[in-house]
């Protein structure tokens, strides 16, 4: 077998290296071919459509989307291992046109592209990844023939396991696309933004296909020769944000894929990128280039938080079209993947957090739940104020750093975030934290063990050491909140994600002039001990619980054996597994502010099915707990 490379380029080399996969690829090159194996020569026959990258005269990266002029299959050959025969017509508007004129054979410019699965984009994703040049390019009446010699590809089975984000859809031929330019600025002056409408159609895209270019050094010419590189970034629409700062910078995560880091390792070395963003339900499409970087750690934690690892792009160039491609989606058969990581604003676009230098929470109390769950009770050495909803974290370095504790790295994070539970509608000294204990977590044992002593134990029996469990407090914030005029909510809970409703729900109880109407959707194994924390307010409120309505539909395995149930509250049963189907039957779904706190798993299928429904993304609040322990 002929290797396609020779090793990582300096680029690949230098970000595996920072996110520590070098070891762990060292030969994965080697899976790299220098033809294209049979098998993968016959799909191209098959496919509806080729994105390609292509550079234009400044050496910009553009991204290029090839179909045949009815968007059916069969405008690609591939007589040979090393050559494909592609036939199109390329709208007027398409980067194609600056990057790759016809019958200028003088130069042989580079192309990199890759197919996607035959009549579908499906979770499978980008296959048969391909660098090259293009060697010839004819006008033979009003169509392009373009021939390009293969000089690398990746398989399918590898480059496929980047896509397990992507959205399935089924596509079908449209042949009565009618291209219209609407929006174009090939050379943006460096205080330009990119005009309101193009900065909505980035953030509502679930896909970017992304073109990066390495330029090689002369020194390393010879062994890691110059190429474009195709991928496609997925995930939940609003995956991709646009810097507010400056309204033209496209940054968006890089999830786990393959650990290849190809596209990452040409930004490394060649910090241009392309981006173009197609819409299947309409046509439209927008080709972007610009300049990019990426951001690793902390870096990355500044822009956006909780990431490690993001790109940014900023836009020096752009083309949007109207209803140029011939394809579109069948309705009722796009599937958005249900293990996309949640939605991550970036850190410009959060409310301001609040930090502290100098006040402490001291644990004063616990009550264990069950055996894993507890809330425990803080008391602050100054007054602090926490809007219901809100997170706050803690230091544990003070009580744990440098002690004798097993299995603990040297660089351990030992700053911890929960969602305080518990509700004051001013300036106080105690909060609550309802915490899960997790087997693998640090801090939740200790504070379990904490705590086992504390219960077991008279205050004559604990020493002064194990009661005392005093930590700093970083800092608070958060946007799981309740809106300032809206009382029609929906909440989506899974297990011990309940925890920032039942601080909300503190909140609503608290409240007596307006009436809430509250659905909660609540998947647990534990409903007894969870519907107990939710409805504990209202133990000590006796009239404020009657002017809100709450109707819970619980799925758990368990039937709940809760006895009393208040007037106001609704509970209804579904035993097993959280259903989508159910979000369809609640009234005026579109009219209430959403709010979702789930594992991935489940918070992915919700958000799928919330965008089935007509539900904006920008309108979902979202968070997992995966902070949480």
């Amino acid at each position: 077998m002929s290797f396609g490379l020779k090793g990582w380029h300096p680029g690949e080399a230098a970000i595996q290296t920072q996110l520590q996969y070098s070891k762990a690829v060292a030969d994965a090159y080697e899976l790299f071919s220098n033809a294209l194996p049979e098998e993968q020569r016959s799909m191209y026959s098959q496919v509806m459509f080729l994105p390609i990258v292509t550079l234009d005269p400044r050496g910009r990266p553009w991204v290029s989307l090839l179909t045949s002029p009815t968007g059916d299959p069969g405008f690609i050959s591939s007589p040979n291992e090393n050559t494909l025969i592609v036939k199109i017509k390329p709208w007027q508007g398409d980067p194609l046109h600056q990057t790759c004129l016809p019958d200028n054979n003088s130069s042989k410019p580079l192309v990199g592209g890759s197919t996607l699965s035959t009549n579908l984009e499906t979770l499978k994703g980008p296959r048969t990844k391909f660098s090259g040049i293009i060697n010839e390019v004819h006008k033979i009446g009003t169509e392009w023939l373009l021939k390009f010699e293969v000089t690398q590809t990746l398989p399918g089975y590898y480059s496929q396991k980047n896509s397990k984000f992507m959205t399935t859809r089924k596509l079908m031929a449209h042949k009565d696309a009618s291209p219209k330019s609407c929006f174009q600025k090939l050379d943006l002056k460096p205080s330009e933004r990119l005009p309101p409408d193009l900065v909505d159609f980035i953030t509502n895209t679930d896909a970017l296909y992304f073109g990066t270019y390495y330029a090689a050094a002369k020194k390393d010419e010879k062994d890691f020769p110059s190429h474009l590189g195709f991928n496609i970034r997925s995930g939940i629409p609003g995956f991709a944000r646009v810097r507010i700062t400056d309204g033209r910078t496209i940054t968006f995560p890089d999830y786990p894929g393959n650990h290849l880091l190809n596209s990452l390792g040409n930004i490394e070395t060649t910090p241009v990128a392309a981006i173009t963003i197609p819409c299947y339900k309409t046509g439209d499409i927008l080709y972007l280039t610009g300049t990019a970087r990426n951001h690793v750690g902390k870096r990355a934690q500044m822009l956006m938080s909780r990431v490690q690892v993001l790109t940014a792009m900023k836009v020096t160039g752009y083309i949007f079209l109207r209803d140029a491609i011939p394809l579109r989606e069948c309705q009722g058969l796009t599937k958005f993947s249900p293990v996309c990581p949640p939605l991550r604003v970036l850190m410009e676009e959060k409310p301001i957090q609040k930090s502290y230098k100098s006040t402490f929470a001291h644990l004063v109390n616990v009550s264990l739940k069950s055996s894993d769950l507890g809330v425990f009770e803080f008391k602050t050495s100054s007054p602090i104020s926490i809007n219901s909803g809100d997170w706050i974290r803690l230091d544990f370095t003070g009580v744990l750093a440098g002690k004798n504790q097993p299995n603990i790295k040297e660089e351990a994070n030992y700053f911890r975030t929960w969602t305080v539970t518990s509700f004051s509608s001013s300036a106080t000294d105690r909060f609550e934290l309802t915490i899960r204990k997790r087997p693998d977590g640090l801090i939740t044992r200790y504070l379990f063990n904490i705590a086992a002593k504390m219960i077991k134990s008279t205050k004559s029996d604990l020493k002064s050491e194990d009661l005392f469990v005093s930590l700093p407090i970083v800092a608070s914030g958060g946007d799981f909140t309740l809106p300032p005029q809206k009382t029609d909510l929906l909440w989506v809970a899974g297990g011990i994600g309940i925890t920032p409703f039942i601080a909300l729900f503190n909140h609503v109880v608290a409240l007596t002039d307006l009436p809430y109407d509250i659905v909660l959707v609540f998947s647990t194994s534990n409903p007894d001990i969870h519907l107990q924390l939710l409805f504990q307010p209202l133990k000590s409120v006796v009239s404020s619980y009657i002017h809100h309505r709450l109707t819970i539909y619980l799925f758990s395995e368990t039937t709940p054996t809760l006895t009393e149930i208040p007037p106001s509250i609704t509970l209804i049963h579904h035993r097993g597994r959280f259903v989508p189907g159910i979000l369809g039957e609640v009234n005026d779904i579109k009219y209430r502010d959403i709010s979702v706190c789930a594992p991935p798993g489940l918070s992915g299928v919700v958000v799928g099915n919330l965008l089935d429904l007509g539900i904006l993304p920008q309108s979902i609040r979202q968070e997992t707990f995966n902070w949480f322990f």
